[in-house]
């Protein structure tokens, strides 16, 4: 039976697993990277990011302003000091090319192995962008929870999975590091271990001091300035949960780095439309600019739905139209790669409430997207050596391996914030 080699191994990554098909497929599956304004003349190290502080307002009633009285437009300058990162890693196995035989045979394995990755790097990359760098927030108290023992509820159990490296903490503050031996759905209990095998011991979560509040990341998550800066950090006021400042500029210090901020506190199931509408009236009164979209949980779209009467027979191609509570749903929309956008008019306007698998469900953005850029020189990388293999050979007692790496870089900017609005504080369970 004859084996791959190097060379071939090389020459099918790069025919069957380019970069632009990375950076086609995961855009495409992504609503918010689908959405975002991409822009690809980062070329690296510190960029400007120009915010505008104050627009000239020299007016007057029946008089000329005299010149050493008009005002000018006041730029404020931001900075950001170089790309953010996140790494994907796949490892390929020398014994398993080799027992598939064939070219062919191999390419009917690969795409699985490549469904899988590009799911797991737009995930990770998706919440980050919106929501911040964990992946989950702890459920501390529990039915079941044993965190000596480590078991412990989460409120996402679907974005994580077994055998994942996890750190355990708040953003700056970490607390235990283990692995995710096992998940149970119904529950959302984890089971951390301390071995990559997961045939070690509990990490004992009592003793590392974790608290309601506290997160779940990847690696290098908890650290402060390794991920992404998120929307929600961008949005949210420093009183909020969010960053007192924008790109080394104080959001205080001008109105147009401020979105306009709005509880979500007193949100139901009953009253979600009306709430979400006021608070999209708002923005565009106190803020800049026009949103268009809502973008929030399928939880709480799920919630708007119901207020609508918007059942699933309509979602599954019923009516295009419903009614509820004075609003009414003009189109509709289901991605196949897992998002759902729902158009619906009222006397306070019209907007689009968008589903989205990554976003957290305490918050929901109402983005004006003209107001924010994703900024790279790429987005997408794949580490090549020297030797220009796309690959790195690593050695061991039981066989060759091949590690394929890429990572997905840039930062996200929101330039004007005061053209978005951010709810908050919204009930996990309405």
């Amino acid at each position: 039976m004859p084996t791959f080699t190097k060379t071939s191994f090389n020459n099918m990554l790069k025919e069957y697993m380019p970069y632009e098909l990375l950076m086609e497929e995961v855009m495409k599956r992504d609503y918010f990277l689908n959405k975002v304004n991409k822009k690809m003349n980062w070329k690296g190290g510190e960029m400007q990011v120009p915010f505008m502080g104050g627009a000239a307002s020299s007016i007057a009633f029946g008089q000329l302003t005299a010149q050493a009285d008009i005002t000018e437009d006041l730029h404020v300058r931001g900075k950001v000091s170089g790309y953010k990162e996140i790494w994907g890693s796949m490892v390929f196995n020398d014994h398993d090319l080799a027992q598939h035989g064939t070219e062919q045979s191999f390419i009917k394995i690969l795409p699985n192995k490549l469904e899988m990755f590009i799911d797991s790097m737009k995930q990770a990359v998706s919440v980050n962008l919106m929501n911040g760098a964990h992946l989950a927030s702890l459920v501390i108290g529990a039915p079941g929870e044993n965190l000596a023992g480590g078991i412990v509820a989460v409120d996402r159990p679907a974005r994580l999975t077994i055998g994942q490296y996890v750190e355990f903490g708040i953003v700056g503050t970490l607390r235990i590091v283990g692995y995710i031996k096992s998940i149970t759905i119904d529950t959302k209990l984890i089971e951390i271990v301390l071995n990559k095998d997961l045939t070690g011991g509990a990490v004992d979560l009592a003793a590392a001091g974790v608290i309601a509040g506290d997160k779940i990341f990847l690696r290098g998550g908890s650290t402060a300035t390794n991920a992404f800066t998120s929307l929600r950090s961008q949005l949210l006021s420093s009183a909020n949960g969010g960053s007192a400042n924008l790109f080394g500029e104080s959001k205080l210090a001008y109105p147009h780095l401020q979105a306009p901020n709005f509880s979500g506190a007193a949100i139901t199931s009953g009253n979600i439309l009306e709430k979400i509408f006021d608070f999209f009236n708002q923005t565009k009164t106190l803020g800049k600019g026009n949103p268009t979209d809502v973008v929030m949980s399928f939880d709480k779209l799920a919630a708007a739905m119901k207020s609508l009467d918007l059942g699933g027979a309509a979602l599954a191609g019923g009516s295009a139209e419903a009614f509820g509570r004075g609003f009414s749903v003009t189109d509709r929309k289901v991605n196949v790669f897992g998002w759902t956008e729902i158009t619906v008019s009222g006397v306070k306007g019209s907007l689009t409430l968008v589903g989205v698998q990554e976003m957290d469900d305490d918050i929901m953005f109402l983005v004006d997207w003209r107001g924010l850029d994703l900024h790279s020189n790429g987005f997408f990388e794949r580490r090549v050596s020297p030797e220009g293999n796309h690959f790195f050979e690593v050695r061991n007692t039981t066989g060759y391996q091949y590690i394929v790496d890429t990572r997905f870089f840039g930062e996200l900017v929101v330039y004007k914030p005061s053209h978005c609005g951010v709810i908050h504080s919204i009930p996990l369970v309405l």
